[in-house]
């Protein structure tokens, strides 16, 4: 090979590793361009919650005005809410973060149950995030009763108020013969396995038009049909709701896979497999 060729060889290598760098720069300067257009393309971020009543400034408000205020928009007065406020901290573990106050976290809690308001309703009174709002409302409500919720803020209070604050306040009756029917000898022993009462009552309600006929008792009046039991001291010890008013009362007590009553002779186990609508008191 002669020193001309050996020439062209090297230029020919060299041609083609500058064109190799000409198309990978041409690759990166057009990525770099449609990145450039796309985010030109977007709208410029308009911050939402901006208003000057933040959550914190509205529970203030609520504190310091009139007692009926408070009452009215959380359900409870002001005395209550510090207390409950109070012992939440110092016993069951309702702190500060990093950007909302104790306070504030149980007033999103008690609003959201006392006018069952959704997550951008709740935004707009706290000036708060979604997520925010979702963690705290169910937050609370975990220390009270079983809820499952994607909400992040709902799902801390919910471990508190069905956890040990729940346990606390609220307690089963105990298995065993009531007095009332222990010290009447007309009464015992034939009801000895007795623990309360239950019946069945209509409740006027309102409902959408679609869902008229359902509702409507035999009665002609739009209702639900509330299932209560209660022990011998007038204390009600469990609710059922939600049912329609058009439902008979064997159906309420017999519906199947929901609520299954189990009597046995000398005592009575209530065994509830409830999917809607069930408080507990």
């Amino acid at each position: 090979m002669t020193r001309t060729d050996s020439k062209k060889k090297i230029t020919k290598k060299a041609a083609k590793k500058r064109q190799r760098h000409i198309a990978v720069l041409g690759g990166t300067l057009a990525a770099i361009a449609a990145a450039m257009a796309i985010t030109m393309s977007r709208p410029v971020p308009v911050p939402k919650h901006t208003s000057i009543l933040t959550g914190q400034r509205w529970l203030n408000e609520l504190l310091e005005g009139h007692g009926d205020r408070i009452h009215e928009q959380l359900g409870v007065s002001k005395h209550v809410f510090r207390k409950l406020h109070d012992e939440l901290v110092a016993d069951f573990g309702l702190r500060n973060s990093k950007y909302i106050t104790a306070g504030e976290q149980l007033a999103i809690f008690l609003y959201f149950g006392r006018t069952g308001l959704g997550s951008r309703m709740l935004q707009e009174r706290f000036q708060r995030s979604g997520s925010t709002i979702s963690q705290y409302a169910l937050l609370l409500l975990s220390c009270s009763c079983l809820i499952h919720s994607h909400c992040r803020y709902i799902r801390k209070l919910t471990k508190i108020f069905a956890g040990p604050f729940y346990r606390k306040y609220v307690k089963l009756m105990p298995d065993e013969t009531p007095p009332e029917i222990r010290k009447n000898p007309k009464l015992f022993p034939y009801f000895e396995g007795c623990r309360g009462v239950m019946d069945g009552v209509q409740f006027d309600g309102w409902v959408h038009e679609d869902d008229s006929d359902r509702y409507r008792s035999r009665k002609g009046r739009i209702s639900q049909n509330v299932l209560a039991c209660s022990d011998f001291k007038l204390r009600f010890i469990y609710i059922l709701t939600g049912w329609e008013g058009s439902a008979a009362d064997s159906r309420v007590l017999n519906m199947p896979g929901r609520l299954v009553l189990l009597f046995h002779l000398g005592n009575i186990s209530l065994q509830m497999r409830v999917f809607r609508y069930v408080t507990c008191l």
